[in-house]
């Protein structure tokens, strides 16, 4: 288990190195995405944020410019 001085940490790192984006969804979606994101192999946030990514590259897996 984590201790307290690690999970502070971990937050802080977060916040300082990710934006965070929440996302609502219709009932029963959510499970069909982390279905989905499953199959692939994919966690539900790598799955979702691929998705943006390759939409904003045009279709390429490429990091978008900022």
């Amino acid at each position: 288990m984590a201790s307290q001085n690690q999970l502070k940490y971990i937050r802080e790192y977060n916040k300082a190195h990710y934006d965070r984006i929440t996302v609502m969804v219709p009932k029963g979606v959510r499970n069909t995405i982390r279905e989905r994101a499953k199959a692939l192999g994919k966690s539900t946030n790598e799955y979702i944020s691929g998705l943006i990514v390759v939409d904003l590259c045009g279709g390429e897996e490429n990091e978008p410019a900022n």
